[in-house]
Parts: C-alpha cells; sequence; structure tokens
C-alpha cells in the first residue's frame, strides 16, 4: 500500500529534531526511538516509527527513508549524499529551513485562495438576500400598481432580476471553483494541476514563475551547501520545477554547463535570473563565495515571491468589492426607479 508522503511541516521538524540529536552524539536509531516517544499518535509518528523499524533491517538512513514510503527522494537523496560526505547533520539542517521555507509558501498560496473565497461567498449571500428576499418584495408591491406602471417600469423590474440571476450565478460559480481549488490544494497532484493552470492565468502567471523559481534557487542552494557538485545540483534542482519556461532555461542551461561552461555563467546567459541578480551570482563565484550569494538570492526571490502574491491579492480585493457594489447598485437603481415613476405621478 502506497503511503501518504508528510507534508512541508512535518518533514521541516523531522529533519530539525533528528540534525540536533546527530548533533548531540546520538545514534540515528536511538534519535528516531526518541523523537517517536516525544510525538502525539497519529501519520507523523507512524512515518517515523516506520523509519525506526526499516532502519533496524537496513542500517542505513538513507534506505530506511526511501523504505518508509513518506519522505520525498529529494530528501532521502540529500540525506544519503550528507553521509558520504560525512555531513549529515548539516544537512539536515539545511532540509529543515527548505522545507520551513516551502511550508510558508504552501500557507501562503493557500491564504491567497482563502480571501477570494470567503469574498465570493459573502457576495453569494448578498445576492441570495436580494433575489430571494428583496426582489420578491418590491415585484409583490408593483404587481398590485400593476395599472399605473408603464412599459419602461416593467422593463426596469426585469433587469433588476436579470443582473441579479447573472451576478449570482456568476459569484456562486467562482466561489465553488475556489472551494474546489483549496480541496485541490491539500493534494500533490491537485496542486500541480493548479499550478499548471496559474501559469496559464494573465493575473497568476508571473506569480507562478516567481514561486517555481524560489523553489529552483532553494533547493539548488540546499544541494550546494550540502557539498554536491554543480553539474548533479543543476541536474536534481531542475527535475524539480514544473513551469515550463523556466523548465526550458533550465535545460538549456544544463546543455551549456556539459560543454565546460560554469554554472553561474550558464544561468546569466540564459537569464534564468533577472540581470542584476543573475551578475551577483557570477561574481559570487568567482570571488568563491557562490554558496553565500545563491543562499542570498534564496531569501530575496521568497521575499520576492511573497510580495507578487500580495499584489495579485491586493488587485482581486478591490476588484470584488467593486463588482458587488456595482451589481448591487444597478439592481436597486433598477428596482427603485419604477418608485420615483409613480411618486412622481402621485404628485
Amino acid at each position: 500500500m502506497k503511503q501518504t508522503l508528510l507534508n512541508d511541516l512535518e518533514l521541516s521538524l523531522f529533519c530539525e529534531n533528528l540534525s540536533m540529536m546527530l548533533g548531540a552524539g546520538i545514534p540515528s536509531s536511538e534519535a528516531l526511538e526518541l523523537f517517536c516517544e516525544d510525538m502525539e499518535p497519529g501519520p507523523f509518528q507512524e512515518g517515523v516509527r516506520r523509519v525506526l523499524d526499516c532502519l533496524e533491517e537496513t542500517h542505513s538512513l538513507p534506505g530506511a527513508l526511501r523504505a518508509a514510503g513518506c519522505f520525498p527522494s529529494y530528501l532521502s537523496d540529500m540525506v544519503e549524499v550528507g553521509e558520504i560526505a560525512g555531513r549529515t547533520e548539516q544537512v539536515l539542517k539545511r532540509l529543515a529551513a527548505y522545507y520551513e521555507g516551502q511550508d510558508a509558501l504552501q500557507k501562503k498560496l493557500r491564504s491567497a485562495v482563502v480571501y477570494p473565497t470567503v469574498m465570493l461567498v459573502l457576495m453569494t449571500a448578498v445576492m441570495l438576500f436580494l433575489v430571494f428576499e428583496v426582489l420578491p418584495v418590491f415585484s409583490g408591491v408593483y404587481a398590485q400598481l400593476a395599472g399605473d406602471l408603464t412599459g419602461s417600469s416593467v422593463g426596469y423590474m426585469s433587469v433588476a432580476k436579470g443582473v441579479a440571476w447573472a451576478v449570482l450565478v456568476i459569484t456562486l460559480v467562482l466561489a465553488v471553483l475556489l472551494l474546489v481549488g483549496l480541496q485541490m490544494m491539500k493534494r500533490p497532484r491537485g496542486l500541480q494541476r493548479l499550478a499548471a493552470l496559474a501559469q496559464r492565468l494573465p493575473l497568476t502567471k508571473g506569480v507562478a514563475y516567481q514561486v517555481s523559481l524560489a523553489r529552483f534557487t532553494s533547493a539548488l542552494s540546499t544541494f550546494l551547501a550540502s557539498g554536491v557538485d554543480t553539474d548533479r545540483a543543476m541536474a536534481v534542482s531542475s527535475e524539480m520545477v514544473d513551469h515550463p519556461l523556466l523548465r526550458a532555461k533550465l535545460a538549456r542551461c544544463r546543455e551549456r554547463m556539459e560543454t565546460g561552461e560554469g554554472l553561474a555563467q550558464a544561468i546569466y546567459a540564459e537569464k534564468v535570473f533577472p540581470s542584476l541578480y543573475a551578475r551577483m551570482l557570477v561574481s559570487g563565484f568567482q570571488s568563491g563565495s557562490g554558496e553565500e550569494s545563491l543562499a542570498r538570492l534564496t531569501r530575496l526571490f521568497a521575499e520576492e515571491s511573497d510580495r507578487q502574491i500580495d499584489g495579485a491579492l491586493s488587485t482581486v480585493e478591490p476588484g470584488l468589492a467593486a463588482f458587488l457594489t456595482l451589481s448591487v447598485g444597478v439592481i436597486l437603481l433598477a428596482v427603485m426607479l419604477p418608485l420615483i415613476g409613480i411618486m412622481g405621478a402621485i404628485g
């Protein structure tokens, strides 16, 4: 039976705790046993328990992580690299930071979807109230005054009903789509489909590219800081990218590196990073501080992702508010115009 992968927060906690225990000189098997004892019963504890059981059979931490079935291959591959280089503790620390960043990014993306969903649900509630409570009242009143209503007044009521139903259908459909999207974000495959959709939409395609770039840079930085050579680091990090434009650029970078060109020069030539940041990376590698430059770029790209997500959200919020205000205004105006005509006739 295929096991469910642990989420990013759980992976970060696992790596952080295991790193600290290994740093204290505790063997990995004993560290995992202590970790299990301190955990609440649940899928997370079961996953760590499976690693412990597999470790007793394989006597290899990377092998146990793979056999457990609930850890991504990226994590087990990195731990294997750390074991070979004698830097398991340092690699686990880097992995903890990496998955912590991924968890923060996922929460940011989820909150960016939650807010418009709440807005649309509220809009749907308002439109339901107008359609089923307000409009029937006015329709009943105007029905009693049918003899006093002109054709234009009847037309106004028809417009009000038509606009109300159209807006209700639109908001209801959008709210349902966003609710489905929230459910899809809880599953890896659903998240991939949403990412593919975001890459095509005009409002989100820039954000999608920046998010993919931040993830790639974070993975590449983690690999290089763990002692992996640049060719392998680029190859594996590229495979983790799902954005087609970025993936194509990285493929060309790898081709350049196969001809002997350096990592930073290839990234600069293919415009993977903005020019200023690419030049910073080239300068860092030339001065022998490439890892530090890449770590700094990782932070900068993560911050830029947050800014772009906030920017997209700040565009959606006033747009939805304006749409609701305009719709309600048109409906109420169309409803009140016949009444104004009647009052004028009486006067």
